[in-house]
């Protein structure tokens, strides 16, 4: 369905845990705060029905996150389900990727169209200081996991977060033996993210347009991002040798722009949520592990779907106080009504639920004036 800024909205970010076996600096370094109890997460049949729901108002894509999914048991066989959904077309997963050889028989065997790996740096110190790991192998287990998921012929891409010091080279040297995408994320200012001010993709793009002066830009988005990060006489060069129609090619659903060099089996991309704001085509919304639909994640508003499936009440985010045994009055446009909370009727109300939150998707986020956000969560509680 589209929203009523007239923004096609087919891909729903599915959170299935709050748990997390890092503690990432950006994310929780000081462990998970308001730990959720297991009767506050949604069971799988849960999710599946809010997926059914959502698959009729036009969702095809779906991403499973976490905290880190693959920490839930059974997440393969939860992703085989989403498959068997009618009209959902593809169903990827992120995962810090230490967890990932071990599930990636049960993965394939699910019909996983890909997989997205967390991994901030190669280097195994570097790693255990971003991500708090007192293990040892961190890095590495995560560097073998995304190449043998490639081997595999599985779809993956390697997602690192842009900080201070990011060695992209040394990141895209998965791009250049194997045909893996390699996407640099800038911190967007949540919860801890509010502590690195200074994560800025256009740096990262000026150093790469350095390093490789044939850096080819795969759209008009990222030759636009090349013009700004590196100047124009850098994107006119490109434009006099190629033709942006001849080498524009599609990733996947997201918002990153990507960018190809000569002999690279992969491409790099950028998701500039701060510095590239692309709200005007975005096309997510996001579910909670406690089932709270967000449209956006600079706002706290969306809808409350858990309360919808168990009559909980108003309210399923993180802490929030529950209110059992009601059924739930919902507006959706301009008409009002109580639905009956049993079989059929339930899913047209989550349907009419999720219309109404659609409906409302703000315009734009406000990352670059941080005082007017109203989400306070941590990343983790709101899903990666």
């Amino acid at each position: 369905m589209k929203d009523c800024f007239g923004r096609e909205i087919d891909y729903l970010r599915i959170s299935i845990t709050d748990r997390c076996n890092l503690r990432c600096r950006y994310c929780m370094p000081d462990g998970m705060s308001g730990k959720l109890c297991h009767e506050d997460v949604l069971r799988y049949e849960e999710f599946l029905r809010i997926v059914r729901a959502a698959s009729r108002l036009g969702i095809r894509h779906l991403k499973v996150t976490g905290g880190e999914p693959l920490v839930r048991r059974g997440c393969p066989a939860f992703i085989g389900a989403l498959k068997a959904v009618k009209g959902i077309q593809t169903v990827t997963l992120t995962t810090n990727g230490l967890l990932l050889r071990e599930n990636l028989d049960a993965l394939v065997q699910a019909g996983v169209d890909g997989i997205n790996v967390s991994l901030d740096t190669t280097d195994p110190q570097q790693y255990r200081l971003i991500t708090g790991d007192s293990g040892v192998g961190g890095a590495e287990e995560a560097s073998a996991a995304l190449l043998e998921a490639a081997k595999r012929g599985i779809r993956v891409k390697v997602n690192a977060v842009t900080m201070p010091g990011t060695d992209v080279l040394s990141l895209i040297s998965f791009a250049r033996e194997h045909p893996v995408d390699v996407r640099f994320i800038e911190m967007m200012p949540i919860g801890y993210g509010r502590l690195f001010p200074d994560s800025d993709n256009r740096r990262l793009i000026a150093r790469l347009a350095e390093a490789f002066p044939d850096l080819e830009p795969e759209s008009e988005a990222a030759l636009e991002l090349l013009w700004e990060a590196a100047g124009r006489e850098k994107a006119f060069s490109f434009a006099e040798r190629h033709s942006l129609e001849r080498i524009t090619k599609k990733h996947g659903e997201g918002p990153a722009v990507y960018f190809h060099i000569p002999g690279y089996q992969g491409s790099i991309g950028f998701i500039s949520a701060v510095h590239g704001k692309f709200c005007s085509s975005c096309n997510r919304i996001r579910l909670t592990s406690t089932g709270f639909l967000k449209t956006c994640l600079c706002y706290d508003q969306g809808a409350d779907l858990r309360a919808v499936l168990r009559d909980a009440g108003p309210d399923s985010r993180p802490g929030a106080a529950s209110d059992s045994g009601r059924c739930v009055k919902q507006t959706a446009g301009c008409a009002e009504r109580t639905v009956d909370c049993a079989g059929p009727d339930r899913d047209l109300q989550l349907e009419e639920v999720m219309r109404a939150a659609i409906l409302k998707k703000p315009a734009a986020h406000c990352f670059e004036t941080p005082d007017q956000m109203t989400e306070h969560h941590e990343m983790s509680q709101i899903g990666g």
